[in-house]
């Protein structure tokens, strides 16, 4: 099949395809996944992420490398945010073991120790110092009194129960693991593959809990999440991918407070109203498409902030049978109209369409919020075309071995039946060599050549070489040509040359070529001398006019091979009734003789003066015509 014409095209673009398909997301999955993305990644980068709007991030900085400093720090940071009327707060902060310092562990062991102080002062004042230093009971206080705040949670561990229990809300991260290239792009906003067990997501969650919704008004569609008049567009499994921008600080970036400012009570109640709230910086740091990484806490605020705004892209069911569709195009556009335009014009539409891939994918993502990676299907498409464009030619099958199908030489042909009509012969101009024809390569092959070529063309075509030809690109070799006359077949061949059926496309006259390979016959010396000799006589036997005398139509020279066209006659071999079994019988060779002869008559009376004045006989016999 490989060898096929109409296949091999379509098989090397399709094995491209799979090869680059499987170095991409199989062995440099990294690379697959960041071609994938990039498109993405731009698009943001030039647009920046939406106005962060009414999301705030508290930073905690330095002090999130004490965990009791932090909770007592976030306890006073969640007591003000609720005082000034923030609408949500999410804790990104690990929640999971206690933050007893050495301090409070001693004063612990003091108050409780069998030889305390008996001292009803004293052991107050033991007692405040407790509570100044347990923060964990300060910050479960804290959200016992807010009532809107969220809690971060993994899916393999939860938070303490004390905070579980007074928080309004769990929110799990990651929702969605990076890409192969380590690369954060997609997220979820339930985990799970049961729609009603599913878990919130932490941007969820706090949306939620910011609209004054519960997990229990969230109904998944085929089309995202309806929560009461609202509803989220998603991709399936309730994916989405956010829109991530610069890092806080930076111009357009997220809004940023120090954790200190906010629980010092420095911050105006006013910039608080209203406001989703993130407080702290998670664990690590997440990688976005727009470059550097995100902490855990500041990537949480630009998720929050893009799902608020509605500005965020989703990747629909259909746009793997649209890559799958567009895969198939390329293949069929590299194999089947690729190879119909010249190099120039293939180069130029490859191009153009890959790009047009390329604005189609930015398009859909600016215009439509619509994720289909076209870029990858652009590659795909360039990749198929250049597989197909440097796929060699497959070779020439070797034509059959010649078989004779005629006698080695023709003394001449039997007379017609019918003899040639028309009493008079009109005047033929005098034959001259064929000027060149610009149809007509200006090589020729050789005899040999143009036996192998006839030769291969009599054998019946293939299915491949039938689907060929109704393509437009057939596979079969052309007629050999001698001037401007296509050959035919081989009608006879004698000691130095060999005679053609041949055909003038001009005005569709059958004729007989004899063909002399005049440069392999004579010696450079005698070439001249030999070449002007055979026109001479080629015109000579032009200028003779007789009912027995075959046309000459035409005389060149082609690649070393000199030609004559003649007139055509049909018959049989004079060698077939030369035994003296199969002798032609008398009557009819006089009936033909006289006949001829009575038909001509008029004709010889009329070209008598002539012949007489070239000093001719006038009253030669007629002669059979030979080929």
């Amino acid at each position: 099949m490989l060898a096929h014409p109409l296949f091999r095209p379509l098989i090397a673009a399709s094995l491209v395809l799979a090869i680059a398909a499987a170095l991409l997301f199989g062995l440099a999955r990294g690379l697959g996944a960041h071609l994938a993305g990039l498109p993405l990644g731009i698009l943001q980068q030039a647009e920046n992420a939406p106005d962060a709007g009414p999301v705030l991030w508290a930073d905690s900085g330095e002090a999130s490398t004490d965990p009791a400093r932090l909770r007592g720090l976030v306890a006073q940071a969640v007591d003000a945010a609720h005082a000034g009327g923030a609408r949500a707060i999410l804790l990104a902060i690990p929640l999971e073991q206690q933050s007893d310092s050495a301090d409070l562990a001693r004063v612990r062991s003091f108050l409780d120790g069998v030889d305390s102080s008996p001292d009803p002062a004293m052991r107050q004042r033991l007692t405040q110092w407790v509570a100044e230093l347990d923060h964990d009971a300060a910050l479960e206080r804290a959200i016992r009194a807010a009532g809107n705040v969220v809690l971060l949670a993994t899916p393999g561990e939860l938070p303490l129960e004390r905070f579980t229990a007074v928080s309004r809300a769990l929110g799990f991260e990651p929702a969605e693991g990076p890409d192969a290239d380590g690369v954060f792009r997609r997220d979820r906003l339930l985990l799970g593959d049961a729609a009603s067990l599913a878990a919130p997501s932490a941007t969820l969650a706090t949306w939620l809990v910011a609209h004054g919704a519960t997990r229990t008004d969230v109904h998944a569609t085929e089309r995202g999440l309806e929560i009461g008049k609202s509803r989220l567009v998603t991709g399936t499994a309730s994916t989405w991918i956010p829109h991530y921008g610069r890092r806080a600080g930076e111009d357009g970036g997220t809004q940023r407070i120090a954790l200190e400012t906010l629980a010092a009570g420095k911050l105006a109640p006013k910039a608080l109203a209203g406001q989703v709230l993130v407080i702290g910086r998670g664990a690590g740091l997440i990688a976005t498409p727009t470059g550097p990484g995100l902490t855990t806490g500041e990537a949480l605020a630009q998720r929050i902030a893009s799902l608020e705004a509605g500005s965020y892209a989703t990747r629909p069911g259909y746009a793997a049978l649209v890559v799958g569709i567009v895969l198939v195009l390329s293949v069929l556009f590299a194999a089947l109209i690729a190879p119909r335009l010249t190099p120039s014009a293939r180069l130029a539409t490859t191009v153009l369409v890959a790009l047009g891939l390329v604005a189609l994918e930015f398009g859909l993502l600016a215009s439509a919020q619509l994720s289909i990676p076209l870029l990858n299907c652009s590659l795909g498409l360039v990749l198929a075309t250049l597989a197909v464009w440097v796929l060699p030619e497959p070779r020439a099958r070797a034509p059959a071995r010649m078989q004779a199908t005629v006698p080695p030489a023709r003394a001449g042909v039997a007379p017609r039946p019918v003899p040639k009509g028309g009493d008079a012969q009109p005047s033929r101009p005098h034959p001259a060599p064929s000027a060149p024809d610009p149809t007509v390569p200006l090589t020729a092959p050789s005899l040999r050549e143009i036996s192998q070529t006839l030769e291969a063309r009599r054998e019946e075509p293939t299915r491949a070489e039938v689907a060929d030809l109704l393509l437009g690109r057939s596979k079969r070799p052309p007629k050999p040509r001698l001037g401007r006359y296509e050959l035919e077949r081989e009608l006879g061949r004698g000691a130095m040359g060999t005679v053609y059926l041949g055909r003038d496309p001009r005005i569709n006259r059958v004729v007989a070529i004899k063909a002399i390979p005049i440069v392999e016959e004579f010696a450079e010396e005698d070439l001249a001398e030999a070449r002007a000799r055979f026109f001479r006589e080629a015109e000579m036997a032009g200028r003779l006019n007789h009912p027995g005398i075959v046309t000459v139509h035409d005389a060149g020279e082609d690649g070393g091979i000199a030609w004559i066209a003649m007139e055509y006659v049909a018959g049989h071999l004079l060698s077939e009734y030369a035994v003296s079994d199969r002798l032609l019988p008398a009557a009819t060779r006089a009936s033909t003789g006289s006949s001829r002869s009575r038909r001509s008559r008029s004709s010889r009376s009329s070209r008598k003066r002539t012949c007489r004045r070239r000093g001719t006989a006038s009253s030669a016999r007629p002669r059979w015509r030979g080929a």
